[in-house]
């Protein structure tokens, strides 16, 4: 085999010229580290590259293409499910609101305040530190309660009345002011 290979040597060979002394010194470091010959090192990477190029990774390919489709329909569903959670969200806010609505409205047995109310009113203070006016348009922004909830409006409205008749707020020209 050795006199084989010694004689079919000029027709195996291949020239391969670098772009730069630089390159050649590293392909010649590079094949040192591997303690293998430049010509061994070359024919071993160019034959994996092609190995790769070939049934394999076109295989690859495809089957990276099919996670990614799985992946997108995946992503599809979890947004849908996503706006559905929202949506429930949206409508679980709005029942907990009436909840909280209806002990002002008479329709359950005792009175208690939305915390909220009274924490929005004591915290509401001016540049000067002290206790400032809250008028109605800040409490039903606050509250997001549109014209169209006048069950909302009515219980944030008594809930008020109530906190006045204790003596906890007082009505201004301006909005209601938490007393000191």
């Amino acid at each position: 085999m050795g006199l084989d290979k010694t004689k079919t040597i000029k027709q195996r060979r291949i020239d391969v010229y670098l772009p730069t002394l630089d390159a050649k010194e590293r392909w010649n470091r590079e094949a040192e580290k591997r303690r293998v010959s430049v010509s061994e090192m070359v024919f071993e990477l160019v034959e994996t590259g092609l190995a790769a190029a070939g049934d394999d990774s076109r295989a690859r390919v495809t089957q990276l293409e099919g996670q990614v489709a799985d992946l997108t329909n995946e992503i599809g569903k979890a947004r849908a499910r996503i706006q559905d959670l929202e949506a429930l969200h949206a409508l679980a806010e709005k029942d907990l609101e009436e909840y909280r609505a209806e002990a002002f409205l008479g329709t359950k047995r005792g009175f208690q305040l939305d915390a909220r109310v009274v924490r929005l009113l004591s915290e509401a203070r001016g540049v000067d530190g002290k206790h400032r006016a809250v008028d109605a348009s800040e409490l039903r922004k606050s509250f997001r309660i549109t014209g169209k909830d006048e069950k909302r409006a009515k219980a944030l409205a008594e809930q008020l009345e109530y906190l006045e008749l204790h003596r906890i707020i007082s009505k201004t020209a301006r909005g209601w002011v938490w007393n000191e």
